[in-house]
């Protein structure tokens, strides 16, 4: 059995909806799914997530707080594949021990790409972006779009 440890930074909205889409189309196969969701106090969490996961841990806090528990969670479960998603799991997920596990990065729509950020930080999250890319196994881009900024990074497994 696989086991896929999914880290998200941001759990509400449509990350979650993809989150259980992905627990549900896998129901039957010999895969377990775990979650390690960093909640923030505006996030809309009323999915019954814990019905679609074998194991659901949430964390609150600080980036900081929410990056050493997805390290502890790595080291301690040893998953076959480690699913990030969101750009700042993303980002975190690049630090994290890899051991023999696949990495999978869905960014749910870059940070740099955001409209309510300063050109500034618009610059400084593309390159944070673009920093150790060859530890992703695969993007699994949710729109084209993303795998065009994949591409365009040399990152060449890409797929939606």
């Amino acid at each position: 059995m696989k086991t896929v440890l999914h880290i998200t930074e941001a759990f509400g909205g449509g990350i979650q909806t993809a989150l259980c889409s992905y627990a549900k189309t896998t129901n039957g196969d010999p895969i377990r799914h775990l979650l390690l969701a960093r909640l923030r106090p505006k996030d809309d969490t009323g999915m019954a997530v814990n019905a679609l996961f074998d194991e659901v841990h949430t964390v609150e806090g600080s980036l900081l707080n929410f990056f050493l528990a997805a390290r502890k969670a790595v080291l301690d479960i040893q998953p076959d594949v480690i699913h990030l998603h969101s750009s700042f799991a993303g980002f975190l997920g690049r630090y994290l021990p890899k051991g023999k596990a696949k990495m999978v990065y869905t960014p749910h729509c870059y940070a740099f790409e955001r409209r309510d950020i300063s050109d500034v930080m618009q610059e400084i999250y593309y390159r944070l972006e673009t920093l150790g890319l060859s530890r992703i196994d695969v993007v699994a881009g949710c729109s084209e779009r993303e795998c065009d900024w994949q591409g365009k990074w040399g990152q060449s497994r890409l797929f939606t």
